[in-house]
């Protein structure tokens, strides 16, 4: 009937992100003013904040189970200074970060995460480590934007330049290109739940 389950309401700025954790009872939220925060969706009571981040932050996801956070920083008006940290929730400890990388897309397996550079080039991480698994020159202009496909197998990623749109086969990195004359790029992905359809938003 459109009647809210819950609110949260304790913020000073913008939220830039949010994700569940993978049983649903953990929310984490990406926020403007340089922090992230994981709250228990049942009570709205906040479990965990994490403020040691420079710039705002832009994306965060909840992996294994809710007892890790993956956050990713980035300054807005340059694009530079991103950064991808994986915390421990219980001690909210770091356990492990890359410079220059913003985090982008979580696999369905939670074992991968892939991200960009400002300058256009991708990266597959093995989490909770971060250790590369693939690095590739992607889309020539800026990307905005990532997604794996529901199978695993594809990684589309969306970009502010005339090649806006492409589709990664990560088995072995060929590429379809979908070029457009949209002037704004694409700014969000998101495929059918049996990957047979892919929707770009500009």
């Amino acid at each position: 009937d459109g009647t809210p389950r819950a609110s949260l309401s304790d913020f000073s700025d913008d939220i830039n992100s949010v994700a569940f954790s993978s049983d649903g009872r953990l929310l984490a939220t990406a926020e403007e003013d340089q922090r992230a925060r994981v709250w228990d969706w049942a009570s709205g009571c906040e479990v965990a904040r994490f403020t040691d981040f420079h710039h705002p932050v832009a994306d965060v996801f909840l992996i294994d189970n809710g007892r890790r956070l993956v956050a990713t920083e980035v300054d807005w008006t340059t694009y530079q200074g991103g950064r991808t940290t994986v915390w421990d929730l219980a001690t909210q400890q770091l356990e492990a970060s890359v410079d220059g990388y913003r985090a982008l897309a979580l696999h369905a397996d939670s074992q991968r995460l892939a991200g960009c550079d400002v300058d256009g080039n991708l990266a597959i991480w093995k989490l909770p480590t971060l250790e590369a698994i693939a690095t590739w020159r992607g889309n020539t202009g800026r990307i905005r934007c990532a997604k794996f496909s529901p199978d695993g197998r594809d990684l589309a990623t969306g970009a502010g330049d005339v090649n806006n749109l492409n589709l990664w086969r990560l088995d072995d990195l060929s590429v379809d290109r979908f070029p457009s004359d949209n002037l704004f790029g694409t700014r969000s992905l998101a495929f059918a739940p049996d990957g047979s359809l892919l929707i770009s938003v500009a």
